[in-house]
């Protein structure tokens, strides 16, 4: 077993010991709906993926359905144009958090 499966499989277990149908995440940048397995049954994994790598989103339906779209095949498909606005990664600036008084 992967981190990843054993991941899943302990969100899913947790997820039905408290008597939820399944869970709902985003931290693994891996989109995903599936049933899961584990020992007390099987689960829905949700995973919506990420903005960085991927450009993915989970979007419920009103009917309650869940799916996973892409992006930038979701604007292509509508006809807008995706401009890449630098050929290199920008950095994350992040602001020095005050120090404590003491």
């Amino acid at each position: 077993c992967t981190f990843i499966s054993n991941f899943e499989q302990t969100l899913i277990t947790e997820a039905l010991r408290n008597g939820q149908d399944g869970v709902i995440c985003g931290h693994i940048h891996q989109p995903a709906i599936r049933m899961t397995d584990c020992p007390q049954g099987q689960g829905l994994y949700a995973n919506c993926g990420d903005w960085i790598e991927r450009a993915t989103a989970l979007v419920e339906h009103q009917d309650g359905r869940l799916e996973l779209i892409e992006v930038e095949k979701l604007l292509a498909d509508a006809g807008v144009e995706i401009k890449q606005l630098a050929d290199e990664q920008v950095p994350l600036e992040l602001e020095a958090l005050p120090e404590e008084a003491a």
